[in-house]
């Protein structure tokens, strides 16, 4: 008798156990039924794939590329570049300002003046005292010309030409006295006058 009540007590044991596990998850959807543990509708949910997130990197990219300052030379000068070649290339300048320091970037900044070319080539000192080059200026006098061939005296249609992709696309196209070419940020102004370049400045115009 003391076993058979035994032996009842285990089955009524497991019978009642295994009623409580279904109860837990019989609110639960099933595995293929396009329903999360959270009750949201997977087929409508957006996959994030690995192309997904290559694209996104890429996007951010292209973003920083654009902020980045353009790069371009005028004759044999260019930005970055230090006092020491710039004297091997064009000789000493025919005045030097003094070191006036920029709110705008915290730097001491210089111009040397070639008059004869004209030509002004902007220096820049940092902390470390290295003075190198940060903007370069053409007038009138000068027969200097970019990596992509544009002087003094080219038209505008030159300019566009040669520079159509990289015109700066917040500027102005009907702007006719001037032409930004990668943006006032970093990049190359064109000074235009009776549809001529007058003037041209590489660097930045703007902090």
């Amino acid at each position: 008798m003391v076993r058979f009540l035994s032996l009842l007590t285990v089955v009524a044991t497991l019978f009642f156990g295994c009623g409580e596990n279904q109860q837990d998850t019989d609110h639960l959807p099933p595995q293929d039924s396009g329903v999360d543990m959270r009750g949201r509708d997977t087929a409508n949910m957006p996959d994030t794939t690995v192309a997904d997130t290559t694209a996104m990197q890429s996007t951010e990219g292209e973003e920083r590329k654009i902020e980045e300052p353009m790069e371009e030379n005028v004759g044999p000068i260019y930005i970055g570049m230090s006092e020491g070649k710039v004297v091997e290339a064009l000789g000493e300048p025919a005045e030097k300002t003094t070191f006036e320091m920029w709110d705008a970037d915290g730097a001491e900044h210089q111009d040397w003046e070639y008059p004869g070319k004209g030509l002004t080539v902007g220096m820049w000192r940092g902390d470390d005292k290295k003075v190198t080059v940060d903007r370069i200026t053409l007038s009138s006098k000068s027969t200097l010309k970019t990596a992509r061939k544009i002087g003094i005296g080219s038209s505008r249609e030159d300019v566009k030409s040669a520079y159509i992709d990289d015109i700066d696309p917040e500027s102005d196209p009907l702007d006719e006295e001037q032409i930004v070419v990668g943006s006032l940020f970093g990049g190359i102004i064109f000074t235009m006058k009776d549809q001529k370049v007058a003037n041209i400045f590489v660097g930045a115009a703007a902090e």
